[in-house]
């Protein structure tokens, strides 16, 4: 069982998962039937974070995540995430912010909600121009 709190595990999984790339840490903060939503498709268990990781890590060479700021209520977590990435394709630097929301029990995540602010990152790679959000509200 983890020893993992409300309070510690978004910090261990930025270290663990993204920082260090161990996705064996992946069995040891979620359950077998835990659900992550905002990724997509909800990921119910370990095997879709598992595709994941693979794709984010195969994506960028280089990443450093750290955790801004966190409110935790008994089992519930919400945090404030930032990371620094290098994109492997092109080698640009980019930054993404993060929100996570997370439940709890025995020291493993049993439902979480994320939300990721890639539009900076898009942006800097030339996949989204700078005006797209002023376009899509009618400005630009």
């Amino acid at each position: 069982m983890s020893r993992e709190t409300a309070e510690t595990i978004v910090p261990t999984w930025m270290e663990r998962v993204w920082n260090q790339r161990d996705a064996s840490a992946l069995d040891d903060l979620l359950t077998e039937d835990s659900v992550s939503h905002g990724l997509g498709d909800p990921m119910v268990g370990v095997e879709p974070w598992r595709q994941f990781h693979a794709v984010i890590c195969g994506a960028f060479s280089e990443m450093h995540f750290v955790v801004e700021g966190q409110f935790v209520s008994g089992d519930h977590v919400a945090s404030r995430i930032k990371g620094d990435m290098v994109h492997r394709a092109t080698g640009t630097a980019v930054t993404m912010r993060a929100m996570i929301m997370g439940r709890v029990v025995n020291g493993r995540f049993v439902e979480a909600w994320n939300s990721a602010d890639w539009l900076p990152a898009l942006t800097t790679l030339g996949l989204v121009g700078e005006d797209a959000v002023g376009r899509m509200l009618g400005l630009a």
